[in-house]
């Protein structure tokens, strides 16, 4: 059986196997500049469904998995200052809860303003990693989301 099961797995090496990876999987999936864009839903406890974006890249040998949940200034609506700020704790102690998924901000200038990205990051090692494995991943991706957004994002 271990013979049959290494037979079967196909290995991702590169950008290009993760589109095909995915495909396999039954995401949609496209080759951007600099990745790959795919997405993920959740249906949320009334039935309705939310689509996020997810941006995949190579960075050192790894694959970097980033799931846009909102913008800062998506926040800034449902939240005031201080909101914002017990949310910013609150997003630190999720960070425990969803290994291996951790919230983080895109903050390319340095400069915290409402366009910043907020998102669930993880990433993987390309040397030995199967399509299994990015399946298992997209897999925690939607468990962390399922955490994170009906609680916090709204």
């Amino acid at each position: 059986m271990e013979a049959t099961m290494e037979a079967t797995m196909t290995k991702v090496e590169s950008l290009a196997d993760v589109v095909s990876a995915l495909h396999d999987l039954g995401y949609r999936a496209k080759s951007v500049d600099g990745g790959v864009l795919t997405g993920i839903s959740v249906t949320e406890e009334d039935g309705a469904s939310r689509d996020f974006p997810v941006m995949i890249t190579e960075e050192n040998g790894s694959l970097e998995i980033n799931c846009q949940l909102c913008t800062i200034g998506d926040l800034q609506q449902d939240h005031d200052d201080d909101g914002l700020a017990v949310l910013a704790w609150v997003f630190l102690a999720v960070n425990a809860e969803i290994q291996p998924w951790a919230v983080a901000l895109i903050n390319p200038d340095g400069v915290l303003d409402e366009t910043d990205t907020v998102v669930l990051t993880d990433s993987l090692p390309l040397g030995d990693l199967s399509t299994e494995e990015l399946d298992s991943a997209m897999t925690t991706l939607q468990r962390a989301l399922v955490q994170v957004v009906p609680t916090y994002i709204k």
